[in-house]
């Protein structure tokens, strides 16, 4: 009896992690804490992907922090990870460089932005450096620069314009490098402008298409209302709107009540919910973020903060 419930939970899960990923990309955010995962493990959440439709993988980033990057073990798992995909025929786009302190430091004058700006990219070329031996691999899909653009940090005249040159810049030098990979990168709403200011900063971001920009649905860190969200993807994800080529769908709910980020994977109810909400919308290619909080993930990598 009770075997038999079990296995109709497990069989519940498959089901609904299947419904979840099926056709779209997933997000893998790397953790220092990850390192304990065995390559048997791996090959354990790589398949399931693959069998329940999933496109491929997002690596979020390859290296995070400017000292301690991420572990030489962790480099080298997460080169595993994409021979793995590569075996099971899944994609794999390539995170860059990311700064644990990349909001506070964009805070800071124009003035000194630019130098800021000029190491992230230094940082991330070094990351394409790194993996470029994959790019002939059948599984490499893109790059995804690690920047995530907001309405609030590029509301001055001169900060947008920086960032628009640093984009470019990056954007020109990776071209060069990988010629016919894209790249991508994501973006946000908190309700700091109107919807227009968000397109024209959105579709300046997107540097006319090179860029994919792939927009977060905000339904994870609920920052928007309902009305807000109805207002800005209205304008953002439609169909004739061609500015964002992709939507990051949020798979989880951060706990408002604690101190540090803790976030649950959404119920039943509230993905239904999201997923009807966003049917409005053209969302062009879908992506979950994250691998972490989906139900064959569990116990394996560690949700406590993501």
């Amino acid at each position: 009896m009770v075997k038999g419930i079990l296995i109709s939970l497990l069989l519940l899960f498959s089901i609904n992690a299947a419904a979840v990923v099926k056709d779209s990309w997933v997000f893998y955010q790397p953790q220092l804490r990850d390192v304990s995962v065995t390559t048997a493990q791996w090959q354990g959440l790589l398949s399931e992907l693959k069998q329940s439709g999933a496109k491929g993988i997002v690596l979020q980033w390859t290296a995070y922090g400017e000292r301690g990057d991420l572990s030489v073990k962790q480099n080298k798992q997460l080169e595993q990870v994409f021979i793995l995909a590569e075996q099971m025929h899944l994609k794999v786009i390539i995170g860059l460089y990311s700064d644990p302190n990349f909001f506070s430091s964009i805070k800071q004058p124009a003035a000194s932005l630019k130098y800021y700006l000029h190491k992230q990219k230094v940082l991330s070329l070094k990351q394409v450096q790194q993996w470029l031996k994959y790019v002939n691999s059948t599984a490499f899909s893109g790059w995804y620069l690690t920047e995530e653009i907001d309405d609030y940090h590029w509301q001055d005249a001169d900060k947008k314009s920086l960032l628009i040159k640093h984009l470019t810049s990056i954007k020109d030098e990776i071209l060069t490098l990988t010629p016919e990979q894209p790249i991508y990168i994501s973006a946000y709403i908190g309700g700091y402008q109107s919807a227009s200011q968000v397109s024209d900063l959105f579709s300046a971001i997107s540097l006319q298409g090179q860029l994919n920009v792939i927009l977060q649905d905000g339904f994870g860190t609920q920052a928007l209302t309902a009305e807000q969200k109805k207002y800005y993807f209205s304008s953002l994800l439609n169909c004739d709107n061609a500015t964002v080529s992709g939507t990051v769908f949020e798979y989880f709910r951060q706990q408002k009540e604690v101190d540090v980020f803790k976030a649950l994977p959404p119920s039943a109810a509230e993905w239904q919910q999201q997923l009807n909400s966003m049917s409005a919308y053209c969302n062009g290619e879908k992506v979950i973020f994250s691998l972490r909080y989906l139900p064959y993930a569990q116990g394996i990598l560690d949700s406590k903060s993501d």
